[in-house]
């Protein structure tokens, strides 16, 4: 068994469907389908549907969201199952426009005050010991009109125990750590920290995604051209971590390159060296080596100056 949280131990109760009503379609994700909907005709939520093969991503999802309460975390409404036992679970609604779409018009300063929320998340899940799993910029609602950002679903989430053996198959491909993308299993909260890495950088180069690939292996190429070769094998020396020789070949010689090699020539102009270095910090190879959210909190105005 993977992991700390146990399913089996878990029973869902449902609310009162009639309380609900499905307004429009909104879209699909790999558990089911979301609908804008509203509560008593009166306020707007979203109805997420899931299909029958998600019992456990709802299961997670719900417990993890009924330990959290923070301004930048959506908020769970209620639980329903209905005669069919259909499950879906009733959110806030956040007027969204998606990060990967806005990225290209936000401004640094905009950019500052997005990823201190996001931050401000993560430090939250971290201080209840949780780990996300699946941060990305599709599971980051951001409102413009007020400069708001809510992280969402938690359907991978997990406690961090110490030295506890996890799953290696969570969070998306392009956002997944070096150290899943190696099979450690003894992780720890770093990987959440390794993925806002990526978004910020993404939200900074102005284009999605920093590491693109259509395996483990091509993210792992992608990561040593920009950390390089010695890196790689520093860390795969000290954590006794072995790699074929095909991948060996493939990542053999190359060099370190700044972040800011990666970035828009016009936007260049408007970063600074504490942003560069927190991008650094936060794409850190090692992830006994990556900064604590609650370290970035205390320190991000140092960074943002």
């Amino acid at each position: 068994m993977y992991g700390v949280w146990d399913d089996k131990a878990f029973k869902i109760e449902s609310g009162d469907q009639n309380k609900y009503q499905i307004i429009r379609w909104i879209g699909n994700g790999s558990y089911g389908k979301v609908f804008l909907g509203a509560i008593e005709e009166r306020y707007e939520c979203v109805i997420k549907i899931f299909s029958s093969f998600s019992g456990c991503t709802l299961k997670r999802e719900v417990y993890f969201l009924n330990q959290l309460q923070h301004p930048n975390i959506v908020k769970l409404y209620d639980v329903i199952v209905n005669e069919q036992q259909n499950k879906s679970i009733i959110m806030e609604y956040i007027h969204n426009i998606p990060l990967n779409q806005i990225s290209k018009k936000l401004t640094i300063k905009e950019i500052k005050i997005l990823f201190l929320q996001l931050i401000k998340a993560v430090n939250y899940i971290h201080s209840k010991n949780i780990m996300h799993r699946d941060i990305k910029p599709s599971n980051i609602m951001f409102n413009y009109n007020n400069m708001t950002l809510k992280l969402i679903d938690f359907g991978l989430a997990d406690y961090y125990i110490q030295n506890t053996k996890y799953s290696i198959h969570v969070g998306s491909i392009n956002y997944k750590a070096p150290e899943l993308l190696l099979y450690i299993h003894y992780y720890t909260p770093a990987v959440d920290i390794w993925s806002c890495g990526c978004v910020l950088a993404e939200m900074i180069i102005r284009n999605y995604p920093l590491f693109e690939g259509e395996c483990l292996n091509d993210i792992l190429e992608e990561i040593i051209k920009l950390e390089g070769t010695v890196v790689l094998t520093d860390f795969l020396r000290k954590e006794h971590v072995q790699i074929s020789r095909c991948q060996a070949l493939h990542l053999v010689g190359r060099k370190s390159r700044s972040i800011s090699e990666y970035t828009d020539p016009v936007f260049q102009k408007k970063q600074t060296p504490g942003l560069i270095h927190l991008l650094k910090e936060l794409l850190e190879f090692n992830y006994h080596k990556r900064p604590s959210a609650s370290y970035l909190l205390k320190h991000i105005t140092e960074f943002f100056n």
